[in-house]
């Protein structure tokens, strides 16, 4: 049980995507339904708006958001711009707020991610970046088939759009998940560039990471394309829908296992697994993973080209 949380952000993700449907895909949503938490505040810019959730959902206004402030909460979830991660996430880490959840990317600036990380090794705080799928039983399920069957990873096709930095790290971070191996980037050949944001662009590129070859397929598509091709030495996993469905198939295209449904009301998913292993900091932190994959798609894409 969670004493208090405070949820910074009430756009899409914080509570408007599931704002008229039955569905369960934002912080607020989950953090309601999930009964484990005490006393929910909420805090955005908006105030008119935030008094609307607040009476839709019976949580609590908080009315500024101070180094002090902050100091309340067992909980804080970010779910603002990227812009002010930064500062929240600071302030947060040297408070040692006990558990952070944030929205990635972390940040887009280099001289941010070096504080985030000098503040990380001396805070308490565990830090959650919301990479959700990793979190989830129908891929968790999938990393342990992976892992039994003891085969190497040949190649990597990526679909995406909506950014490198914003979308296709979700797929990256997947892929880190599912092999545990870290995605390197060398003798990268840049093919397409499609502007997203000032600070990150769709990029299409082919890559070496160690032996395995990977394509980033960069989309103009606003909807969020998401779909995954991996070759191992003996059969190929297909994620696609989104993610919502991944399918393992053999050479002739025969499918051994198939997964529907997979991040159907993925943020309860994703809080009933945080709940359940109480944020424990070994199986649900995985902020070290996130900033060195943010850096390294920093480092190697954001100026790009």
């Amino acid at each position: 049980m969670v004493s208090s949380a405070l949820l910074i952000g009430l756009g899409n993700i914080g509570c408007k995507y599931d704002l008229e449907s039955e569905e369960i895909l934002t912080h607020l949503k989950a953090m309601v339904l999930s009964n484990a938490i005490k006393t929910i505040h909420v805090y955005d810019s908006n105030l008119k708006f935030s008094k609307i959730i607040s009476k839709k959902y019976k949580v609590k206004i908080e009315t500024e958001v101070t180094t002090k402030s902050l100091m309340k909460y067992d909980l804080v979830v970010i779910a603002t711009p990227t812009n002010y991660h930064f500062k929240i996430l600071q302030d947060c880490l040297n408070n040692n707020t006990k558990t952070i959840i944030c929205e990635k990317p972390i940040t887009y600036k280099l001289n941010e991610i070096e504080s985030l990380s000098i503040s990380y090794k001396k805070s308490k705080s565990t830090v959650i970046i919301n990479y959700f799928r990793r979190f989830l039983a129908g891929y968790i399920n999938l990393k342990n088939i992976i892992k039994n069957t003891n085969t190497k990873l040949k190649n990597v096709n990526i679909r995406y759009s909506r950014g490198i930095i914003n979308n296709c790290s979700h797929a990256l971070d997947l892929i880190e998940f599912l092999t545990d191996e870290t995605v390197q980037f060398s003798k990268i050949n840049f093919i397409k560039k499609i502007n997203f944001t000032v600070n990150d662009n769709t990029l299409s590129c082919i890559f070496k990471s160690g032996d395995v070859d990977y394509f980033l397929d960069g989309r103009d598509e606003n909807y969020g394309k998401f779909e995954i091709d991996l070759t191992f030495d003996n059969y190929k996993i297909k994620i696609y829908d989104r993610g919502n469905c991944f399918e393992i198939v053999d050479w002739n295209n025969n499918i051994i296992e198939k997964s529907d449904n997979t991040i159907n009301n993925y943020m309860y998913q994703f809080y009933n697994y945080l709940f359940k292993y109480s944020f424990d900091k070994k199986l649900c932190d995985n902020f070290t993973n996130s900033i060195l994959l943010n850096k390294k798609l920093i480092k190697n894409f954001i100026h790009e080209r």
